[in-house]
């Protein structure tokens, strides 16, 4: 008697954590990144869902290349004096190199590659104090991208040992299909 109690104890709590859980669901993000380049805003960022934003990259290669973008778009404004611009670039550059770990972990990348991305990232993010500190400090040349682009370069290298996972096929049933009589 005392088991069938326990388990009737269990059973309630359990469906109660389910109802709880039922209830709440995806909710709607409250804030959206105001620094963000007007390129990245959209109406519908999140899709009222809070799994990051739809800007984010799908591959590693997207974001190395979208990397790559980034920073050719920090040497036109720098050249163009639009600082103001290059700050909201370094933002968003931040967020693509925090994403290439996952984003490799996601491939079939040996260890070793990984280890490699994760390094590099680590490296960039650094350069990217540096290039913030040069901001505030009013005196960022094109010369101090140098560092990111060098770094860079050598997650363009490990761009071919990404390779996507295949995505597997689960059949519904173990059962063989009859062949329909016709």
């Amino acid at each position: 008697m005392r088991a069938y109690a326990q388990s009737s104890v269990v059973l309630i709590v359990s469906a109660q954590v389910l109802i709880i859980l039922g209830l709440t669901g995806c909710q709607p993000s409250e804030t959206k990144p105001s620094s963000l380049p007007t390129d990245l805003k959209k109406e519908d960022d999140d899709h009222g869902h809070s799994h990051g934003p739809s800007y984010k990259p799908e591959t590693f290669a997207k974001a190395v290349a979208e990397i790559k973008k980034r920073l050719e778009h920090i040497h036109v404004d720098l050249t163009g004096g639009h600082l103001d611009h290059v700050e909201d670039e370094i933002i968003t550059l931040r967020e693509f190199i925090h994403w290439l770990p996952e984003l490799a972990g996601d491939t079939d990348m040996a260890e070793g590659e990984w280890n490699q991305v994760q390094a590099v990232s680590r490296e960039m993010l650094k350069s990217c104090d540096n290039v913030d500190l040069k901001i505030k400090q009013g005196s960022l040349t094109v010369e101090d991208l140098s560092d990111l682009e060098s770094q860079l370069n050598k997650q363009v290298l490990l761009v071919p040992f990404a390779v996507d996972r295949p995505a597997v096929s689960v059949p519904l049933s173990t059962k063989p299909e009859k062949p329909s009589s016709r």
